[in-house]
């Protein structure tokens, strides 16, 4: 499960009701301060991957799929 905006309010919420339900995470926010401070939250049993995103920028959001295990968690790309 991709999540962004994690790094407070609804993306944080839903970050750690998701990994309490033993979801494989990749969340991302612009503030990378505010997200490591919700990495804190998670269970460290899981599998959970951060980005630094700006979600205004195409490119860094493509790189959160190629740069995690998110694509093997779904079986590949969901537009091809």
């Amino acid at each position: 499960m991709v999540i962004t905006g994690a790094g407070s309010g609804i993306g944080r919420s839903l970050a750690v009701q998701l990994n309490q339900d033993s979801a494989h995470l990749a969340v991302g926010d612009i503030d990378s301060e505010s997200l490591v401070e919700t990495h804190g939250l998670l269970s460290q049993d899981s599998k959970v991957s951060l980005y630094t995103v700006d979600i205004s920028s195409q490119r860094q959001m493509w790189s959160i799929c190629r740069g995690s295990d998110c694509r093997t968690w779904v079986g590949g790309y969901f537009d091809q």
